[in-house]
């Protein structure tokens, strides 16, 4: 029931849509609120407006792919996973004909083999063909820094800061050399892969020194968890950027996303890397042995992590 392990996840106006192959009922679905709010008088007048949109279009769509006699739906507002409305649909017949469904005592599982896995997929093409578009990648701010969408204007200084191999030797995914028209290539990916609920990229921008470097969340909505990745310009080393622009982006995903984790590694040569990760509140959970290739040489990862309780219990 909105917890661990969803098979599906649509992102709506101002929720996730969560599914999953245990549910008590065939066709249940969960919406949990895209920012933590835990009561329904702390969502905004724009907010509450957005949640019933968001449960006629799911009661809509699971009407049409179950054909269930009605729906029942219940409001809950619990730490994790906030703010989360049930939809139940019901059928003649069904082992809680007459009665509420008491999803303790469900019979499991609720699908027959198969079934589920086109009704996930049945319901995700129609909430994305009907769907508003997703609101535009925000602007964040520290006190140094603004975090914002790229722009192909910014693409000659990405060539040129990416293309210093320091940056490539230390990173997973920059090319070297880094070749004309890249940069734009890259850029261009960003606004389809933001609307997509795939992943975010911020250019950092520091007030004193102009475009610095980047850095990105790569979203996995069914687990509720998000990748971060960063790089900052050779110039720019040992300035704090990134730590000030990771501990940004890890507030931004806590206080307006349903992640329940954010985890990021780095090659264990480039101790650095883990420094900003530990300043920026992450915790040291383990070495993963050649996990990856890095021009044609196995290299080991360090990974860090931060859950949603950490971060609440801190205050940050």
């Amino acid at each position: 029931m909105c917890r661990s392990e969803p098979d599906a996840a649509v992102r709506l106006e101002a929720s996730w849509v969560l599914v999953g192959p245990d549910d008590p009922v065939r066709g249940y679905a969960c919406l949990v609120f895209a920012r933590h709010v835990i009561e329904l008088h702390d969502l905004t007048d724009d907010e509450g407006p957005a949640l019933m949109r968001d449960i006629r279009k799911v009661s809509g769509a699971i009407a049409r792919i179950m054909n269930p006699v009605k729906m029942n739906y219940e409001v809950h507002g619990n730490t994790a996973p906030h703010l989360h409305v049930h939809v139940f649909p019901r059928y003649r017949g069904d082992q809680f004909e007459g009665r509420p469904i008491d999803p303790r005592i469900a019979k499991r599982p609720a699908y027959a083999p198969g079934e589920f896995e086109r009704f996930r997929e049945q319901l995700a093409n129609d909430l994305i063909s009907g769907r508003a578009r997703m609101a535009p990648q925000p602007t964040l701010q520290t006190e140094r820094l603004l975090l914002r969408p790229f722009v192909l204007d910014d693409a000659p200084i990405v060539q040129r800061l990416v293309g210093a191999r320091e940056i490539a030797e230390t990173t997973l995914t920059i090319p070297h050399p880094y070749l004309d028209g890249m940069a734009e290539a890259w850029i261009r990916t960003h606004r389809a892969a933001w609307e997509a609920q795939d992943r975010g990229t911020f250019a950092i921008v520091s007030n004193a020194d102009g475009l610095v470097g980047a850095i990105g969340l790569h979203f996995r909505p069914p687990h509720r968890r998000a990748e971060l990745g960063y790089w900052i310009g050779r110039p720019f080393w040992n300035r704090g950027y990134a730590t000030e622009a990771a501990r940004a982006v890890i507030r931004f995903a806590f206080e307006t996303l349903p992640l329940n984790r954010i985890h990021a590694s780095h090659l264990t040569r480039n101790p650095a890397s883990g420094r900003v990760m530990v300043k920026a509140g992450m915790q040291f959970e383990g070495i993963l042995r050649q996990h990856v290739m890095k021009w044609d040489r196995p290299e080991d990862l360090a990974e860090y992590a931060i859950l949603r309780t950490v971060f609440e219990a801190a205050g940050a």
